[in-house]
């Protein structure tokens, strides 16, 4: 029985999107074929409004199973990898999931099971290292790296400062403060 709360305008549209990437999601692992770790990161977060939306139970578990995925990609290092099966990463990845693992708090974690702390610190420590500051733009033209100060390298080999890797890095940050003041 779904449960619908809300202005339900576009759930039939939502949850025709949710078939198709799940299915994807699916083909792609029978097909052995490797799966962007941040592509699917925004599908857990889709996950869990539906399953708020039409109480169905499928959405929360496909939600679980897709975060459970994505952890067992996370390196050493705390970054992402690129898809499941190089070891490969950048921060624009790493940013984007850490970016929906930090919407899991002490409430949802009653619920999906865990609040993934330790896995999003490790991935800030690793996205603190690979930002640009005064010490570590030594390399770059004098007169741009003004620019780049705050910025976040793609990966260990480009050096390019993507916006929107700033971008993921600060909404995860907001959404995990947001979260941790919470808690006291």
């Amino acid at each position: 029985t779904m449960v619908l709360h809300g202005n339900i305008k576009y759930l039939e549209s939502a949850l025709q999107y949710a078939s198709a990437v799940e299915n994807a999601f699916d083909e792609q692992r029978r097909n052995s074929t490797p799966r962007s770790i941040a592509e699917y990161a925004e599908f857990v977060n889709t996950s869990l409004i539906l399953h708020a939306c039409t109480g169905n139970k499928k959405y929360a578990d496909t939600s679980k199973e897709i975060t459970s995925w994505i952890l067992k990609n996370q390196l050493e290092s705390g970054a992402f990898k690129n898809t499941e099966k190089s070891h490969f990463s950048y921060t624009r990845g790493t940013s984007k999931v850490v970016e929906v693992l930090s919407l899991f708090n002490e409430n949802t974690a009653e619920k999906y099971g865990a609040d993934y702390r330790k896995e999003i610190m490790q991935a800030f420590t690793w996205l603190i290292s690979m930002q640009y500051n005064e010490s570590n733009t030594f390399f770059i033209d004098s007169r741009e790296a003004k620019k780049y100060l705050g910025g976040f390298r793609h990966d260990y080999f480009n050096t390019e400062a993507w916006v929107d890797s700033a971008a993921h890095f600060i909404l995860a940050a907001a959404r995990f403060c947001e979260r941790e003041k919470n808690r006291d």
